[in-house]
């Protein structure tokens, strides 16, 4: 997903790529969306509304058998996290005086009206991506002078600010020329009511431009349009207060932000840098290298002056080193947010054990932890460190996660004449601290001596030992 987290009203790219030709939709925000498929990469845009309250929103990935259209069993789900963050947008009324000639373009069943005939052309979804590369503005830049910004908070004649601004304005002469900033078919060129004279572009694939309050229009309906073509001139037809350009683009039917168009190619090539992003899992960032972060959500519940409470905020975790040690990887973290929660270790550094990309050891309270059960990043024993020194730790995620760390060893004979390990272990854990010492010599199985929740925990075995010089 990119760009991640997104900021309300960006166009987010969903990239996959799969191992084998495959169909893919993603469920969103109740919706599904169809994949373009290019090869073995296949990418979707997911609109977020400029409303969209800030938060974490799933978004659902399935395949399907290339081969197969309609109504077939997916043959693979996966779920990702869309982390969508506030935007900074101002407030404005918007005064039109009662005796205005264009106070009537407020009536309610009018908008309603011409909002239904728009939003049956948006709906719409050519198969074919007719852009390419990243927009143009409509306007020279001689004469663009952004007068109104996207996502602008707007009341009128006083009333709630419970719309926004769907695009962008541009003050500027009547007469001015317009372009198209992209390549596509005209969808829509005539007078609206509300709108004015207006020239609607489909782009392909649910994508759209529009152009509002025109004083000409010089295209027509089903032309084929490119880049820099002349489609219009600025005017103050319909619900206008001065002569100006209304741009907006919309996927999907959902108004984005044009500017973001301008400066990013869509869909965005290959998601960035992997140092660079911020990604939902710690899996998901796998291998780990400084300046990867994600985010996830905690919850708890806490009991507070007798009271209880559930508790919920996002923790961000960025790595800020990583350090190799007898073939593992020691990940130092810091950690920030749930301020105020009654949560072990927010807010502070921590450190993951990793070797050959599964997890040996977590700090304790690791509230991330419920990321951590994958085929990549997983529990593993005391193998993975032999031989052992004292201050070496391994580690078990999931329920009944136990961190170990050696605090003495030595050496002794067996009476067959073995050398043997003798190792005193601190394991810690559930909140209970518990105690191992055992000896063996080559091809013994270790076996711990404690219960944990009555559960039989592991089966070690020694497979090397070399005693030291001397010994």
């Amino acid at each position: 997903l990119s760009p991640w987290p997104a900021v309300q009203g960006e166009t987010v790219t969903c990239e996959v790529i799969t191992e084998r030709p495959a169909r893919l939709t993603a469920v969103y925000k109740g919706g599904e969306v169809p994949f373009v498929q290019e090869g073995l990469r296949s990418w979707a845009l997911l609109p977020v509304h400029a409303m969209q309250e800030p938060g974490i929103y799933l978004v659902e990935l399935r395949a399907y058998p290339a081969s197969e259209q309609g109504d077939s069993q997916p043959i693979g789900r996966l779920s990702a996290n869309l982390y969508v963050v506030a935007g900074t947008f101002e407030t404005y009324d918007i005064v039109i005086p009662p005796s205005s000639e264009k106070a009537g373009l407020l009536n309610a069943e009018l908008i309603r009206a011409e909002w239904r005939r728009l939003a049956g052309i948006f709906s719409q979804r050519t198969p074919e991506k007719l852009w390419s590369g990243t927009f143009r503005y409509p306007l020279e830049a001689s004469v663009r002078r952004v007068t109104s910004a996207f996502g602008e908070r707007r009341s009128y004649n006083g009333g709630p600010a419970s719309s926004y601004h769907e695009g962008l304005d541009f003050g500027a002469p009547e007469g001015t020329p317009v372009y198209a900033p992209a390549a596509g078919r005209i969808a829509l060129a005539e007078p609206l009511t509300v709108r004015g004279r207006a020239v609607v572009i489909d782009h392909g694939l649910g994508v759209y431009s529009g152009f509002w309050h025109l004083s000409e229009i010089l295209v027509s309906a089903g032309q084929s349009v490119k880049p820099g073509d002349l489609i219009g001139r600025v005017g103050n037809t319909g619900l206008s207060t001065g002569s100006h350009l209304h741009w907006e683009v919309r996927v999907n039917v959902t108004a984005v932000n044009p500017v973001q168009w301008t400066q990013s190619e869509m869909p965005a090539v290959s998601a960035g840098s992997p140092e660079a992003r911020t990604f939902s899992t710690l899996t998901e960032a796998y291998p780990l290298a400084v300046g990867k972060q994600w985010v996830y959500r905690v919850e708890t519940v806490q009991r507070v002056e007798g009271w209880w409470w559930r508790a919920s905020a996002l923790v961000t975790e960025t790595v800020t080193s990583v350090t190799e040690q007898k073939g593992a990887q020691f990940v130092a973290l810091q950690r920030e947010g749930a301020q105020g929660m009654a949560l072990p270790l927010l807010d502070s550094p921590s450190e993951l054990v990793l070797m050959d990309g599964r997890l040996m050891s977590v700090p304790a309270g690791y509230a991330g932890e419920a990321l951590l059960a994958s085929d990549e990043l997983q529990a593993q024993s005391l193998r993975f460190i032999w031989p052992m020194q004292v201050g070496d730790r391994w580690g078990q995620a999931g329920p009944d996660r136990m961190t170990w760390e050696v605090r003495s060893s030595g050496v002794s004979e067996t009476p067959a004449g073995r050398f043997s390990g003798c190792y005193q272990l601190a394991g810690s854990g559930m909140g209970e601290v518990q105690w191992v010492t055992f000896c063996a010599g080559v091809g013994e199985v270790l076996r711990e001596r404690y219960l944990l929740h009555n559960a039989y925990r592991e089966r070690w075995e020694l497979t090397a030992w070399a005693p030291a010089a001397g010994q």
